[in-house]
Order: C-alpha cells, then structure tokens, then sequence
C-alpha cells in the first residue's frame, strides 16, 4: 500500500492506492494529508483481517494513476529521473496519460514518440530512456493482469537510434609508443598504459 499525492487545479489531492485480491485499488483520500494517512492505516488494518471491501464502481486506471502508483513504491537510485521524465514529457499529455491503461496500444507509444521528436528537445538516447519507463509500468501492468501482452512500449528495432554522436578517438603508433616507453613516464604508469592500450579498454 502506498499514499500517492496528484497536483489538480482544485490543489494537491491524496490517493491511497492498495491491492485486494490481486487487484490494485486507488481510493480518493482527499487534501489533508493527515486524513490520508489515517485512511491508509484503517485500509492497511482491514486487509489484513480480511474484511477490507472495494467500493462498488472502482473506476479503471488511467495511464498516469498505474505509473504513479508504480513510481511510489519503486527503489532505484534513478526513481528521481524516471519520476522526472514522466511529469515532463507523459503526465503533460492528457491524449496519453489520461487514457485508460488498458486502452493505450503501440500507435501512442509512437505517436508520443512522433511527438517528443517534432519538439526537438530531447535527443533518441533520451526518448530512449523515457520509452524505458513506460516500458517497466506496463510490464508491471502485464504481470499484475490489468493488461494482455504484449507491451506496448516494445518498439520496432530501429526506431530509436542510440549510436554515439562521434567515434572515440584512436591513438596513433607514435602516441602508443610515448604512452608506453617514455622515460618521464613511471613505469607503472607505462605499464599500465601498454594493458591497456593491448587489451582495447577505454
């Protein structure tokens, strides 16, 4: 279980979001956070005694609300970036983040990515990482049944390009041979140098 907290015209709004017999349930839990917190731990305490029931009209999952709720329990040291990416290029979209979950296909993966590209603000590597993301919710959204395979986030090869902007340099012979013989070179530093220019690390 877990409080996921959304900013709405009408001020911050607090959700509790739980599973119940394989099912994740959101619950609006309003603006006071401490109220929030009360619900949660009243929700917490009726599942576990098994006399927890869902509202009668839940409501499907939108786009935005799953990858929250995702985001609010992941532990990664790059959750800041990934909940970065989302609020910038995905929750600013209401076409993509407010559908339902069940409904997003692989057209509006592409056409976001259609989209990100006309903008020009991000590089591929970028959208790349973003795709990545989506990617991981929807997995999820696989694993836990609230959607079919296959993900819909799994572009076509080649769609993305993630090749470096230039080649890296090579040392030419001459500079292999300072880098590994020079006298003002200590010759743990040149031998060093010779393991690695032998074995072609970088």
């Amino acid at each position: 279980m877990a409080l996921v907290t959304r900013n709405t015209k009408g001020g911050v709004v607090h959700w509790v979001v739980m599973r119940w017999q394989g099912e994740q349930i959101w619950e609006r839990a309003g603006k006071d956070r401490r109220e929030a917190e009360r619900l949660d731990a009243r929700r917490k305490k009726e599942i576990a005694a098994r006399t927890y029931q869902p509202p009668k009209t839940a409501r499907a999952l939108t786009l935005q609300q799953y990858a929250e709720s995702v985001m609010a329990v992941r532990q990664v040291r790059s959750i800041a970036d990934e909940r970065r990416w989302l609020e910038r290029h995905v929750y600013t979209r209401p076409w993509f983040a407010n559908r339902r979950l069940d409904e997003i296909g692989s057209e509006d993966v592409e056409r976001l990515v259609d989209e990100l590209r006309a903008e020009g603000r991000l590089k591929d590597k970028s959208i790349g990482n973003l795709v990545g993301v989506l990617h991981l919710v929807f997995e999820k959204a696989i694993r836990a049944k609230r959607i079919p395979a296959p993900n819909p986030a799994s572009l076509p090869r080649g769609t993305l390009k993630r090749a470096r902007a230039k080649e890296p340099e090579i040392f030419a012979p001459v500079e292999i041979r300072l880098l590994t013989r020079h006298a003002k070179i200590l010759w743990p530093i040149r031998a060093l140098n010779a393991l690695c220019l032998l074995a072609g690390l970088r």
